[in-house]
């Protein structure tokens, strides 16, 4: 970052009056020649000083901008897909999109993970903004040419869309008795659904912080989770291996939603006693 002019100047002052065989420069003279010289050596040195931060931010942005094969450069590349458009190639061999169209950037969420024992990178993306949505088929298979023309030779890049994974909640709620009971329901429920929508994309849901966001909620005392389990969209409710969440749930889609089934909804599963 650039020195100011002010910074500068009394930097030469203290080399200065450091060095004992300049002892004589001491005129006090605003036109004496020896601050002419420093005034002018400052001005060489300002313009040097922000020439150099040009320079540094040029070649910032060429490195930004450049083709490095890392899974956060394949995640930007990601996002900034434009659904209906088509990439060229650059004289660079870049892959870039003519016209940039951010309202044809439909893609919200995206995480990639590459396996260690193979050149395969698993790519899991949403869609929308408060509430997460798969690619459709159409948007998935655009996806693919997209990539298949942006990632580097040799790798294998596996694009998937899926329906959010489902969370059954089990809790019984003891809250204040002062509060009133719909009252206090319509915000435990909102804060399970906020939590849930506040979780890192392909993250991992813990249930301590479960609890922490539902103790925020006004009114509520005590939470105990009676059973947590949570599923892949296209494992059956009933399945026989679901079992509750110990301490952990690492989704499968990227994103976890309530479970929405009749009988199994916040609202059927979240019991509030008053104590």
């Amino acid at each position: 970052m650039a020195r100011t002019a002010q910074q500068i100047d009394t930097e030469i002052l203290a080399a200065l009056n450091g060095n004992p065989a300049l002892a004589a420069l001491n005129s006090t003279s605003q036109v004496s020649l020896w601050k002419l010289f420093k005034d002018a050596i400052a001005s060489v040195l300002l313009v040097n000083d922000q020439l150099a931060d040009v320079q540094q931010a040029t070649l910032q942005a060429i490195a930004d901008s450049a083709t490095s094969g890392t899974a956060a450069w394949l995640q930007r590349k990601v996002l900034d897909f434009q659904y209906g458009d088509t990439v060229q190639i650059n004289a660079n061999f870049s892959a870039t999109y003519p016209t940039e169209n951010l309202t044809k950037r439909i893609i919200t969420r995206c995480s990639v993970k590459q396996f260690d024992d193979t050149r395969t990178v698993l790519v899991k993306v949403a869609k929308g903004t408060t509430t997460l949505a798969p690619l459709s088929a159409l948007e998935l298979s655009a996806l693919k040419a997209y990539l298949a023309k942006v990632k580097h030779a040799g790798t294998i890049v596996r694009p998937i869309s899926l329906e959010a994974d489902r969370m059954v909640a089990n809790i019984e709620i003891y809250y204040d008795g002062q509060y009133i009971l719909a009252d206090v329901q319509t915000a435990v429920i909102a804060a399970v659904n906020g939590f849930l929508q506040n979780l890192e994309f392909d993250g991992t849901m813990y249930l301590s912080k479960l609890e922490d966001a539902l103790q925020q909620v006004t009114g509520v005392k005590d939470i105990v989770l009676k059973g947590i389990i949570a599923r892949p969209y296209t494992t059956a409710l009933n399945d026989p291996n679901l079992v509750p969440i110990e301490r952990l749930y690492e989704t499968n889609s990227g994103y976890l939603v309530p479970e929405d089934a009749a009988g199994y909804r916040l609202q059927d599963t979240i019991s509030l006693i008053a104590a």
